[in-house]
């Protein structure tokens, strides 16, 4: 999510870093195509979980069906917003299928009222994201040019949000078990270099 809400927010600084004043246009379709991918990993979950659960007819008829619509929305709304339209083309109907049918089926499937992972699992998520837009927002005043001093506002809002995530947001359970995964990788890490006794 920083990642994404980040490049979305930069995107303008970006592009012009990168490619030039001349792809301008390309701003508007790249954030809106870097919130698709927002919905796509935040219904990742939901895909997996009918996946495990045998529901492939659910999630082939949904995918062939959003697919459908997302070619038949590009070419309607190309004629009269151009690349802009493509990218609604595909971010209407992916956003639909994920809230409409593959998370309320997940939320079938194992049980949960459709509140509990908004509460426990979307809100603690998002939440952050809120000061890390304010900080980037804040850091604009002076817009970053060439893409060392855009990174280096995309790693700044990362962090803040980062801080939050970990620090406030995440439920005490969660952390403790994160940072118990991240010590166990970091002592295997250490073996693996530790080299063997001849």
């Amino acid at each position: 999510m920083p990642l994404c809400v980040g490049l979305i927010l930069l995107a303008e600084p970006l592009v012009r870093s990168w490619v030039g004043p001349g792809f301008s246009a390309s701003v508007v379709p790249a954030q809106i195509l870097l919130m698709v991918v927002l919905v796509r990993i935040g219904g990742a979950s939901a895909n997996t979980i009918l996946k495990g659960a045998g529901e492939h007819r659910l999630l082939t008829l949904t995918n062939a069906t959003t697919a459908v619509v997302n070619v038949v929305l590009s070419i309607v709304l190309i004629r009269s917003w151009g690349l802009v339209g493509v990218a609604l083309g595909t971010l209407i109907p992916v956003t639909i299928a994920a809230a409409l049918v593959l998370y309320p089926a997940a939320c079938r499937r194992v049980g949960l009222p459709l509140r509990t992972p908004l509460t426990k699992a979307f809100w603690p998520a998002v939440w952050p994201g809120a000061f890390m837009v304010g900080a980037l927002q804040l850091a604009a005043r002076v817009p970053p040019t060439g893409l060392f001093r855009v990174a280096l506002h995309l790693a700044g809002g990362g962090l803040v949000y980062v801080i939050l995530f970990v620090g406030v947001a995440m439920g005490t359970e969660d952390r403790q078990y994160y940072w118990t995964k991240i010590r166990t990788l970091l002592a295997r890490g250490g073996r693996r270099r530790t080299p063997v006794a001849a």
